[in-house]
């Protein structure tokens, strides 16, 4: 099949313009840089992916720092789609957000993020822009966001997922060049095949939530990231990678 482009999915960085500062008992900056080093130093990525979250303290310095720490480890194009935690002006003032041509392939997002709310929503006009950008693009497709469309069986969070992530699935599964969906949000790794597409999530880079709990809680994995391969043929894979501990 040849080689195949490779996606560095990253996500949930939570990240604080003062990099000392600690949360949950973890260095959201440090624990970002010994992802990165440990990801770059198993592939070179085509791209990369950030799929919200990115900061806890979403203010455009916190924004502009990632962007100076990411370009300091990789020249790769970057894409970056808000999560629940960010904050749309001062996140669209710094972050790439435009969508990646990426060989034969395109990287394009869809915005489910809500200025100060946990749980997502696609609005019309941001369906719409998904619909137009789908049907001017007919090359495969990866399309990211960050909150999940649909349930993965851990209840506290499923309660947060897109409240209409029906019509993000149907839209994905209309366009048969759409092969791959991932999200953030979750913390934690999921993998679903819904007819022509993977849908996936990925584990956070700072700590992780319990996998088998109804309600809130943290896992002891360590944090991770997800590489996406992309082939020619349109074939699509994955592997989700932690921090050894």
């Amino acid at each position: 099949m040849g080689d195949p482009l490779k996606v560095l999915q990253i996500t949930d960085s939570h990240l604080y313009s003062d990099r000392n500062a600690v949360k949950n008992g973890v260095n959201p900056f440090n624990s970002l840089q010994d992802v990165l080093v440990s990801a770059l130093a198993e592939y070179q990525p085509d791209a990369v992916v950030h799929t919200g979250d990115l900061a806890d303290e979403a203010i455009e310095q916190t924004y502009a720092m990632f962007l100076e720490f990411l370009q300091s480890h990789t020249r790769a194009p970057l894409v970056c789609t808000p999560g629940n935690h960010d904050l749309e002006v001062a996140f669209h003032n710094v972050c790439p957000a435009e969508d990646l041509q990426v060989g034969e392939w395109r990287i394009t997002t869809v915005d489910s993020h809500v200025d100060n709310e946990v749980a997502g929503h696609i609005t019309q006009p941001h369906l719409e822009l998904l619909e137009r950008k789908l049907h001017q693009h007919d090359g495969f497709t990866l399309v990211a966001t960050h909150h999940p469309p649909v349930p993965i069986g851990v209840a506290w969070i499923d309660a947060h997922c897109i409240d209409n992530g029906e019509k993000l699935m149907q839209l994905c599964a209309a366009n048969s060049h759409v092969r791959g969906l991932t999200c953030g949000h979750v913390h934690q790794a999921f993998e679903q095949s819904n007819k022509q597409f993977e849908l996936m999530t990925t584990p956070s880079t700072c700590w992780q939530f319990s996998e088998d709990s109804d309600t809130f809680g943290f896992s002891t994995k360590t944090p991770g990231w997800r590489w996406i391969f992309l082939y020619e043929s349109g074939d699509i894979s994955s592997q989700v990678n932690r921090l050894s501990d």
